[in-house]
């Protein structure tokens, strides 16, 4: 009214459908991934918390319908599908539909405290969407279920990809690469191409699951030192073959410096950075004063980064509020460390169609 604009509001419900990220942490695609790849399909506490599941072609005809209807009621209009079922039974429903031998296992709300506080009940009113737009759903949970599990299915002979650059790993690896090689296990949505360097008389490829691994070098004291431009450069070759999403950079040295390197190479490739920290002894931070041109480096090109380490509230606090930095303590369980760097990847998937 003030700026006399014509303002049309439309509030979505949770909405599904195929082209969904694979691991963008939502009810429908976590069942769909779990149940296609043969995991625990996991629905926390005993699963008779409701929701309901709009399917993306009726959001886009409601949305169209509120753009084009002409009122001066500008409230908001609901637009998400009223056929409200519980979690159990949409888990069951994807087992089924995907013909899985995956088991659904419930998981206590004590072990998983952030989905504490969610809703008990969700479910979509679209009574003012129905008399203002003449607008409801069409398409069912089991017809629009069924053509994101096809389009998964098909998605999953190519799953998304991530470089990761780490000048050490198999078979000598410290803590740092350590968990990296646990959270990639987890992180079965994905494929990763590990760069690093060369150790002894150990193969130049190698596979384990969804972890490729490319070594580069010699196997003597410069391969570090060389490292940087050999890995961008390597990089650069396994992504025209494979079209990577997101640059993984585990600790803020030589192979932060090779993820920096080859997205200036692509100019849109993301890097997230991983810090593993452990405990912040003075001698560090000694040293983090000794490195500093080189962090504010890397850390001023990294797009998102985590530390993982142990610190205190006051450490934690100042580095999420003022630094928009993503902290994991260090005595954390593997399922945490993976859900919080997942996040960071979903993050970098995003900004990646957008760079």
């Amino acid at each position: 009214r003030q700026h006399n604009l014509d303002i049309k509001v439309g509030r979505i419900f949770n909405t599904y459908g195929p082209r969904m990220m694979f691991n963008d942490g939502r009810v429908l695609s976590n069942f769909m991934l779990q149940a296609l790849l043969g995991q625990d399909i996991t629905v926390h506490g005993d699963g008779k918390q409701t929701r309901s599941f709009m399917y993306v072609s009726d959001l886009v005809a409601g949305l169209m319908k509120r753009m084009e209807v002409q009122s001066d009621d500008w409230k908001p209009v609901n637009l998400g599908n009223p056929d409200e079922r519980t979690i159990k039974n949409a888990a069951q429903m994807v087992k089924k539909m995907t013909d899985s031998k995956s088991t659904v296992a419930h998981i206590p709300m004590s072990q998983v405290p952030e989905r504490e506080g969610d809703p008990k009940q969700r479910c979509a009113d679209i009574s003012r969407a129905k008399s203002l737009l003449g607008w409801e759903p069409t398409v069912t949970f089991e017809v629009g279920l069924q053509s994101s599990i096809d389009d998964f299915k098909e998605r999953l002979k190519n799953k998304p990809r991530m470089l990761v650059f780490t000048p050490a790993y198999l078979p000598e690896k410290g803590p740092a690469e350590k968990k990296a090689q646990q959270v990639m296990r987890q992180l079965s949505g994905y494929e990763f191409d590990v760069i690093t360097t060369k150790i002894g008389s150990t193969k130049a490829d190698e596979d384990d699951g969804t972890i490729h691994i490319h070594r580069i070098g010699k196997g003597n004291r410069f391969d570090k030192v060389f490292y940087p431009i050999r890995a961008a450069l390597l990089a650069r070759k396994l992504h025209k073959m494979h079209g990577h999403r997101v640059a993984w950079a585990i600790m803020a040295s030589h192979g932060a410096l090779a993820a920096i390197i080859f997205s200036w190479m692509k100019r849109h490739m993301p890097v997230v950075l991983s810090v593993y920290e452990g405990k912040i002894s003075e001698d560090k931070l000694k040293r983090g004063k000794l490195l500093s041109p080189l962090y504010k480096l890397i850390f001023r090109r990294s797009h998102r980064w985590q530390v993982i380490g142990n610190m205190s509230q006051q450490q934690q606090a100042w580095l999420e509020e003022e630094r928009h930095v993503q902290v994991v303590q260090d005595d954390a369980d593997l399922a945490m460390l993976t859900k919080r760097t997942r996040e960071l990847f979903q993050e970098a998937e995003i900004l990646s169609s957008r760079m």
